[in-house]
C-alpha cells in the first residue's frame, strides 16, 4: 500500500510514517512545509502547498496513493486568532484540495481531529456526541470532520492527550500549557534532576481531564481503520481517562521515579494571552467502545502506554 501522509514531522505524523514503513511495509509519500525528513527506506517526500489546489491535485495524482492521511493543523492557538485566514488555509482549504484528490482516485482519506471539538460539558463523549468547539482551533477541526464525513470512503480519526517519542524531531521537552500534551516528558524532565513539578490544575481555561494516548498505539488505530474499509467518525485513544495530575503521577511511576515530587497548582489565565472569547474545554474525555468494537481490538490502558512508550524512548525502537 501507498500512503499520502501530511503532517508527518509531527509527534503523531513520525509515529505514523515510522509505523507504515517499518511494520506494515508501505511506501509513504509525505508532504512538507518547512522541515525536512531524514531519507529512509519506503519513504519519499516533496514540499507542497496544501494551501493550493493545483498544487495538490496534481501531486496526488503523481503519487498515486491508496489513501490519504491528513494530520497538517495550525499548532499555535494564539497566533491563529491572529492570522485567521493562514490558519483556516492551513486547516480547512487544504482539507478541501486532498479530499478532491482522493474523490478523483476513489480512495480513503482519513483526517485527524481532536477532542477539543467538545466543550468540556458533554460528560464523556462517544463517536455520535455532537460536536460544540469552544474556540477557533475546535471550530477548524469541525469544518474539516464534516467535509469528510460526507465523502463514502472519509474517515475521522479523533486523537487526545498524546504522548510519545517525535521521531523526527526527538525527545524535546515542552513548556507545560493549557491543553492536555507535553505532561509526560515535563514530567520525567523535572523529577529526574530532583525538581518539584507543579501541574496546573486550579484555573477557569484549563483542559483539566482527557483520554491520554501512546501516539503509536493511535496511528496502528488509523492504519487499521484504512485497511478495514472503514467510514465515519472514530476515537483512536487509550483505555483511560485521567486527570493532569493523575497523568503526571502515573508517568512518573512509569518511570520509577517519585510521584510525591508532583503537586497541584494554580494556573494564570493569561499564560497563553488568549482572547477573551477563546475558551478551553475543561473535561474532554472520550468513550472509544465503537471504535475498539470496530477495530476488534482492545484499548490500551494508561500504564501500558506509558511503558511502551518508556521503552521507546530507552531503546529508540517503535515497539
Amino acid at each position: 500500500m501507498k500512503l499520502f501522509l501530511t503532517g508527518a514531522s509531527g509527534l503523531v505524523g513520525s509515529n505514523l510514517l515510522r509505523l507504515a514503513t517499518e511494520h506494515y511495509a508501505y511506501e509513504v509519500f509525505a508532504s512538507l512545509n518547512r522541515r525536512v525528513l531524514e531519507p529512509k527506506p519506503g519513504l519519499s517526500s516533496a514540499r507542497l502547498d496544501l494551501s493550493s489546489r493545483d498544487e495538490v491535485l496534481a501531486s496526488v495524482a503523481e503519487v498515486k496513493p491508496d489513501a490519504i492521511i491528513h494530520m497538517a493543523f495550525f499548532n499555535d492557538l494564539k497566533l491563529a486568532y491572529e492570522q485567521k485566514d493562514a490558519a483556516w488555509k492551513v486547516m480547512v482549504d487544504s482539507t478541501k484540495n486532498l479530499l478532491e484528490a482522493a474523490q478523483r482516485l476513489d480512495i480513503p482519506m482519513l483526517f485527524v481531529s481532536s477532542d477539543w471539538v467538545f466543550d468540556g460539558t458533554q460528560g464523556i463523549a462517544t463517536e455520535a456526541t455532537s460536536p460544540n468547539p469552544l474556540n477557533y482551533y475546535g471550530v477548524l477541526k469541525v469544518v474539516g470532520e464534516t467535509l469528510v464525513t460526507a465523502y463514502a470512503k472519509g474517515i475521522v480519526a479523533r486523537i487526545a492527550g498524546v504522548y510519545g517519542v517525535n521521531w523526527a524531531q526527538g525527545g524535546r521537552v515542552l513548556s507545560q500549557n493549557l491543553g492536555f500534551g507535553n505532561i509526560p516528558l515535563l514530567t520525567l524532565e523535572y523529577l529526574k534532576r530532583g525538581d518539584r513539578l507543579g501541574i496546573w490544575m486550579y484555573g477557569n481555561a484549563l483542559n483539566l481531564r482527557a483520554t491520554p494516548s501512546l501516539a503509536s498505539d493511535a496511528c496502528d488505530m488509523m492504519l487499521n481503520l484504512i485497511e478495514k474499509g472503514a467510514q465515519g467518525i472514530f476515537h483512536c485513544v487509550g483505555a483511560d481517562h485521567a486527570d493532569r495530575l493523575e497523568y503526571a503521577k502515573a508517568s512518573a511511576r512509569a518511570f520509577g521515579l517519585n510521584p510525591k515530587q508532583i503537586e497541584a497548582v494554580a494556573v494564570d489565565p493569561k499564560t497563553m494571552d488568549l482572547p477573551s472569547h477563546a475558551g478551553i474545554p475543561a473535561d474532554t474525555r472520550l468513550d472509544a467502545k465503537l471504535t475498539s468494537k470496530t477495530l476488534g481490538r482492545p484499548l490500551l490502558g494508561l500504564d501500558a502506554g506509558l511503558a511502551v512508550f518508556r521503552k521507546q524512548l530507552e531503546t529508540g525502537v517503535l515497539v
